[in-house]
């Protein structure tokens, strides 16, 4: 068995300066059931599958194919049923950013490439409206401050265009577009790989309550005697599960695999 601290990082970057070349990964870890479990499911195997919402076109089709070996996929995707003209305005904005990161990088969205349609797979993900009220409630604005956090994060990136093209217009012989792009990749990829997070409970609505649904979902589809079951989210709702799986279902994980979300190379592709 692994240790858990192999465990704490869903997404990660693997770059070479020499090569310059390299590939931002993500995670999926099989959770089996204990020795010493209370729980009688001996049979039972559990992923989590993290996902990031932009990629390469071939990051999607792995990971269409590998939920297709599973009983059950319980994903999460947030609907935006009867929320307020003025946050629908910022999710929008939001969105039509991330879709001119992923154009300016090259990559595509996960929207549009993952089909969600099979009888198997189940949302129990919470709604934007349900997220918002519960948060009023409970006197957060995570969502809030999420969407203005990645506003300018994204408007952060895409303002430093000017001088990357210039810095390597400058420093780097030959300049081409695949070169920028790398120099973009590995930025965004930087930053994402720097919210890691390690296994526990996450008592935000955002993660923690939309989670907790998935886990009621998880309750039921093994109630109804599907024995391995994915759950497919995004990479930063992993570390809440880890600590529910085990925590309340005393599944441990075991087994661990990488999926390439994109590569990073200077080198212009070889045509098919």
């Amino acid at each position: 068995m692994m240790e858990n601290n192999q465990f704490s990082n869903y997404v990660k970057l693997l770059w070479s300066e020499e090569e310059e070349r390299g590939e931002v990964q993500t995670s999926i870890i099989s959770y089996y059931k204990q020795e010493s479990s209370s729980f009688s499911l001996p049979s039972l195997q559990v992923d989590l599958v993290s996902v990031l919402n932009i990629g390469d076109k071939e990051y999607y089709e792995a990971l269409q194919t590998e939920l297709k070996n599973y009983d059950c996929v319980l994903f999460g995707r947030l609907e935006m049923n009867g929320v307020n003209p003025l946050i629908l305005c910022g999710y929008f904005i939001n969105a039509c950013l991330i879709m001119l990161l992923a154009r300016i990088l090259g990559l595509y969205q996960q929207k549009f490439l993952i089909d969600y349609e099979h009888s198997n797979w189940y949302q129990p993900d919470l709604d934007l409206k349900t997220i918002l009220s519960l948060e009023h409630r409970q006197g957060e604005c995570t969502l809030k401050r999420k969407l203005t956090r990645e506003v300018w994060q994204i408007r952060g990136l895409i303002s430093i265009l000017p001088g990357l093209i210039l810095r390597a217009m400058l420093n780097i012989r030959g300049f081409s577009k695949n070169k920028f792009r790398s120099a973009m990749k590995v930025k965004f990829a930087k930053k994402i790989t720097s919210l890691r997070k390690t296994a526990k409970m996450d008592n935000t609505v955002l993660i923690g309550e939309r989670n907790r649904a998935a886990m009621w979902a998880l309750f039921e589809a093994i109630s109804r005697g599907h024995k391995k079951i994915a759950i497919f989210y995004g990479f930063v709702n992993i570390a809440d599960f880890d600590w529910r799986l085990r925590k309340e279902l005393e599944l441990v994980p075991q087994k661990e695999r990488w999926i390439t979300a994109w590569l990073i190379s200077n080198q212009k592709p070889k045509s098919q």
